[in-house]
């Protein structure tokens, strides 16, 4: 590499024009301090790749002038006067990751002029004066950064500019996961949704953070979100809490549905209000999971049928383990599973091994099915508690006489 150390004068440190392919990698430049100095200074080059560099006390450290496709990764930019990063006149896919962007004036700044599809992820990008400004026509996709606050609000006061910008989800922890390399790895075991800001591309906010978790937690903010979540065939993460805002209002308006062909333990979701059946399903929160769903909670949730005709409320299935059904509210449900642990066996009876079933504190009303607590025939449920739940108008709704039995049903258990 090169160490480039600056005087009191403009100047660029590095000028690539028309530089096809080039890598600028492992150099050191600091020092010039003056407003208006570029470091490296993209000129109509492409496929650039700015990499384990460091930028210390300068004017600008990167700015992109036409050319498209360039990356710049694992970069570590503090101290700009200008912005650490800075994308105008023309450029388009630029890739700004795993970058620590910090104590700088501006973090990253998309000028007027610059083209579509920049995306600016998985960087430490705080304790700037302003942490990204985006005035071009193009929304920027920003997901997956630290900002240096875990308040939504915040996050969104810390970006500026006329232009449209997704920043959801992001990180909840500026933690690096390997201190010991250049730039920032970022940790994704804690993620926030939130409804602010743009959202880039067809998936949705929440599945976004699903699809990109490494464990833990996806919070979700106060809102509505009008999309389904979905845990696809490849889903393997164990120990997942997905959790809407306590405070507020979490509404999902397109169910949830399960797909995963690998064993999943210790899966929790709370504080959301569920409405809508689940993409492709009769059911709002329907598992349609070949592998197993070992311990499942659902607590503080609101399942909602909104009086639609045959539709479900939680339609489980291959659960193992522990189930925890607990302050939840079922309502205007008019099919015939208000919460079953497994529906589809025929048999009366779960087709994996439940070891304790717990459903209490919960509020059933206005619902034409029933509450199927259902323990394995062989290996029967060691201990079920249904305890401070409510029922009210159970079946006749909606001018349907309904499918249900009994409010609540139990099989298979050694003790309740």
């Amino acid at each position: 590499g090169i160490a480039y150390t600056g005087g009191g004068w403009a100047a660029s440190s590095i000028i690539l024009h028309n530089a096809h392919a080039a890598v600028v990698d492992n150099n050191d430049i600091s020092g010039t301090g003056v407003a208006g100095s570029i470091h490296i200074y993209t000129i109509g080059s492409d496929n650039v790749q700015i990499t384990n560099n460091t930028f210390d006390t300068n004017g600008y450290g990167v700015a992109l002038y036409g050319g498209d496709n360039v990356t710049i990764d694992s970069n570590d930019f503090t101290n700009s006067s200008g912005a650490a990063i800075f994308v105008w006149g023309g450029p388009a896919g630029s890739q700004i990751t795993n970058n620590s962007i910090t104590d700088n004036t501006y973090g990253v700044y998309v000028y007027n002029g610059a083209g579509s599809g920049n995306v600016v992820a998985a960087n430490n990008i705080s304790g700037n004066t302003t942490n990204l400004t985006n005035t071009s026509a193009y929304s920027v996709n920003a997901s997956g950064n630290w900002w240096g606050y875990s308040d939504e609000a915040d996050v969104a006061a810390s970006i500026t500019g006329s232009g449209d910008v997704d920043f959801t989800p992001f990180l909840m922890s500026g933690s690096d996961s390997d201190g010991g390399a250049a730039g920032f790895q970022g940790d994704f075991s804690d993620l926030y949704v939130t409804a602010l800001g743009g959202q880039s591309g067809a998936t949705g906010r929440i599945q976004e953070a699903i699809d990109v978790v490494s464990g833990s937690t996806v919070n979700i903010g106060s809102g509505t979100f009008n999309e389904s979540i979905i845990l696809a065939a490849d889903f393997a993460t164990d120990n997942l809490t997905i959790s809407g805002d306590a405070a507020g209002a979490t509404l999902v308006t397109g169910g949830v549905r399960t797909f995963n062909t690998a064993d999943i333990s210790d899966l929790t979701f709370e504080n959301i209000e569920l409405s809508g059946k689940a993409s492709g399903s009769n059911a709002i929160f329907r598992m349609d999971n070949p592998g197993t769903v070992t311990n499942l909670t659902l607590d503080n949730m609101v399942i909602d049928g909104e009086s639609v005709y045959y539709s479900n409320g939680v339609y489980a299935k291959n659960l193992a383990g522990d189930v925890t059904v607990t302050d939840s509210e079922f309502k205007d449900i008019l099919g015939w599973v208000v919460f079953d642990t497994d529906p589809t066996n025929g048999s009366g009876s779960s087709t994996q091994v439940l070891d304790n079933i717990t459903f209490s504190g919960n509020y059933i009303h206005n619902v034409n099915g029933t509450v199927a607590l259902r323990g394995n025939a062989v290996d029967t449920t060691n201990v079920v508690t249904v305890s401070g739940n409510h029922w009210t108008t159970i079946g006749g709704n909606g001018g349907h006489n309904g499918w249900q039995w009994a409010a609540v049903e139990v099989n298979h258990a050694e003790q309740l």
